[in-house]
């Protein structure tokens, strides 16, 4: 069978004193407010109003009817590294609009300069009216500039931006995973596959590095506590140099976590090369694994269940990419027979594939004058999204799209998680 594990590794050296292994519970310093976390707590009336929606919406919707026509033309640009998902979403837009979808990508990690000259090309079709950008980064966006200089009357979307204010303001429409949804929704759904304990892994380097990491974090702890369950962080220092030191540490610590806690412990890791052995420990001893970090049927899990599906860092397009809908059936099939139903779960589709087909629906009804033009319609927003997600999976999952209280352009996203 054919597998197509693609890694990459970067190893870290961070030399710090003191340092030691530290597993305890967090500080009680709270992350959200009362209203924050009262919102985060409506997850439960939430998702079954939506999954009802849905449910109502399977027999009044046809999700494979083809979306409106359009004049004009939709640019996609995306890096031609680790946009694998991302292609596969243009394409199959291809596929549906013709040339009518302009595809472009470019080396990630080329200069502001190379990106610039693949815009200003874009720029000089005057039938372009929205330019999706699928890879954001730093040079991709001061390239942006460039072509925004030129066009000013074109929609410009960014598919997993940042916050930072030049950068909110070079585009019309951000959709950006939300992760504070993400925490809360773990949380949830590890309580609804049994969980009573939930044990996190990080690095020192990865918390320092990455703050969305550190709240992701603590408001798994915070809605944890709320909710009556333990929360136990094991952060693992950078003494431990390499890869291989670290994943030995987490190979060795994962039992002893099952001697204490049993099969009622869910576990959540931030690195990427720690999934495997996360997924292979749930499917040996019964622990629950609600999601893996990058949380898609196409990453770990359905590598480590024995079907292809793995993609992440593999070249495109030289892999034959499964339907979500076959390859869900096949990993839930899978795990009934290794007896592993019901403790591995992750979101129902790649995040990045879902922003760009979103982008790209929303487009067209830009284009055909259905929404307003000078401002992001949130409502038209969730709707194209709940049925991309249908109609791509088969699974009737609520979406969760959120405007960033400073910035109306700048949607947080989230969808909900699915159990195989």
């Amino acid at each position: 069978m054919k597998k197509v594990i693609g890694i990459l590794l970067i190893v870290c050296m961070i030399f710090m004193l003191g340092s030691c292994v530290r597993s305890e519970q967090l500080q009680e310093d709270r992350v959200l407010d009362d209203g924050q976390l009262q919102d985060m707590l409506q997850y439960e009336q939430n998702d079954n109003d939506q999954e009802e929606n849905v449910q109502e919406d399977e027999e009044n919707y046809d999700y494979e009817t083809v979306p409106p026509q359009f004049e004009g033309k939709i640019a996609i640009v995306a890096s031609d590294f680790g946009g694998q998902r991302e292609l596969e979403a243009v394409e199959a837009l291809q596929r549906k609009f013709g040339d009518r979808i302009v595809r472009r990508f470019w080396p990630l990690y080329w200069d502001t300069e190379t990106k610039k000259e693949i815009l200003l090309e874009i720029a000089t079709d005057p039938e372009v009216e929205v330019l999706i950008i699928a890879t954001v980064s730093s040079w991709a966006d001061l390239a942006v500039g460039a072509f925004r200089d030129i066009r000013e009357d074109v929609l410009i979307v960014y598919i997993d931006s940042w916050i930072d204010e030049e950068i909110i303001e070079r585009a019309d429409l951000h959709i950006v995973t939300n992760q504070a949804r993400f925490a809360s929704n773990y949380v949830y759904h590890a309580i609804e596959m049994g969980a009573e304990t939930i044990i996190h892994y990080t690095t020192e380097f990865h918390m320092a590095a990455w703050h969305p990491a550190i709240m992701r974090r603590d408001i798994m702890k915070e809605i944890a506590q709320h909710k009556g369950i333990s929360f136990i962080s094991i952060e693992i220092p950078d003494l431990l140099e390499s890869t291989p030191e670290r994943l030995g540490f987490l190979k060795d610590d994962l039992p002893k976590q099952m001697s204490v806690h049993g099969t009622h412990a869910a576990f959540y890791a931030t690195i990427s090369a720690f999934q495997i052995p996360l997924i292979t420990h749930a499917i040996e001893t019964g622990a629950i694994l609600p999601s893996t970090s990058r949380s898609s049927p196409l990453d770990e899990i359905s590598a480590v269940l024995g079907i292809d599906g793995f993609f992440w860092g593999a070249p495109f397009p030289t892999i034959d990419m499964p339907s979500y809908k076959a390859l869900i059936n096949a990993m839930r099939e899978e795990a009934v027979a290794i007896e592993a139903t019901g403790r591995l779960g992750s979101l129902p589709m790649d995040q990045r594939e879902l922003y760009t087909l979103m982008a790209a629906e929303y487009a067209i009804r830009w284009i055909n004058g259905e929404v307003d033009r000078d401002y992001i319609d949130l409502d038209v927003l969730t709707e194209i999204g709940r049925e991309i997600i249908y109609r791509e999976t088969g699974e009737p999952v609520g979406a969760s799209l959120e405007r960033h209280p400073d910035h109306p352009n700048f949607i947080l996203a989230m969808m909900d998680f699915i159990v195989y």
